[in-house]
């Protein structure tokens, strides 16, 4: 009896003292750690997030970018440091995909999911002016292009190991094609390749998509899955016959594990307020298609799920990283 009254007093005392920790939280500014390149989507997207988050903190969001192997370098960092709340970053599918492509153990037990913040398919986009691309404009027409030239068309994505690269080798893995792809520490810089031609597929959507597909400098030929009001010209997979192939991509803000749930709740309060700003969430949603806030369960939900389901995409696909 003893034994359990001094458990239960020294669970009281934990409890009270997260609280007040929190209580007083923030009392300095917030670092937000990002695993890819500057000027790419999810850096700008990670600015206005943390832009819109600020005011519900009392405190600034101070962007730092680490990027390289898909987000992974960031997403180490943010495991090893301490659980207090100053340290946080986007978590993203694609570092998911990442870390078991390359045949290490993910597990949501790594961090402390904080809120979803968006959740849909992605774009498949080519350069028209490209060589052999003139007259892609669905997947299908793609397909047929790689298949009657096998090697002499690349594509790009986030970088190496990520959703995007993912989906193409399962394509490629479905289709029997013979094409490579080129990794890049984001698609910031991916964007500018394919847009000077010497890439000719981006898998995912890239800085100021949608204004270089308004002057015919991309061509939306595909999404991953479901349609996108994004991307209207752009047909889903099941209306060209390829359903089975479908992915999508998510993101999130984590912390470390064993974030106090009383920081939790504020930090997921505050990228809840984010989402009152419709300036800011409309400039994301030029990044991240379909941005949406959902609550922290609901993330480690999706992780739990995404892992099992992945290792399998991965499996299938035969993507290994060098």
């Amino acid at each position: 009896m003893g034994f359990t009254r001094q458990f239960a007093a020294l669970v009281g005392s934990a409890v009270l003292a997260a609280s007040a920790f929190a209580q007083g939280y923030p009392n300095k500014p917030v670092t937000m750690v990002v695993g890819f390149a500057a000027g790419g989507p999810t850096d700008i997207a990670a600015r206005l997030i943390a832009e819109g988050m600020s005011p519900s903190l009392g405190q600034t969001i101070i962007v730092q970018n680490k990027p390289g192997a898909n987000g992974q370098i960031a997403f180490d960092d943010l495991k090893r440091v301490a659980p207090d709340g100053y340290t946080i970053g986007p978590l993203l599918s694609t570092t998911l995909v990442a870390v078991l492509v390359a045949g290490k153990t993910f597990s949501p037990a790594d961090v402390t999911p904080v809120a979803f913040i968006y959740d849909s398919a992605f774009v498949v986009l080519v350069n028209p002016n490209a060589p052999l691309m003139s007259n892609v404009h669905s997947l299908k027409d793609l397909i047929a292009v790689v298949k009657a030239n096998p090697g002499k068309v690349n594509y790009t994505s986030a970088g190496t190991g990520s959703t995007g690269h993912l989906f193409g080798a399962r394509v490629g893995a479905a289709q029997g094609l013979q094409w490579e792809h080129i990794g890049y520490q984001g698609l910031g810089p991916a964007g500018n390749d394919v847009m000077a031609g010497r890439v000719a597929v981006a898998i995912g959507n890239i800085p100021n998509d949608v204004e270089f597909i308004k002057v015919g400098r991309l061509r939306a030929v595909s999404t991953s899955g479901v349609k996108m009001a994004r991307y209207p010209e752009a047909p889903g997979l099941a209306e060209q016959g390829y359903g089975q192939l479908a992915m999508s991509t998510w993101g999130s803000i984590s912390g470390p594990a064993g974030l106090p749930k009383p920081v939790v709740d504020k930090l997921s309060a505050a990228v809840r307020a984010f989402f009152d700003k419709p300036d800011l969430v409309e400039k994301v949603a030029l990044q991240f298609p379909e941005p949406k806030y959902q609550p922290p369960e609901v993330v480690e939900k999706r992780m739990r799920d995404d892992i099992d389901a992945l290792s399998k995409v991965v499996k299938e696909s035969g993507i290994r990283l060098n």
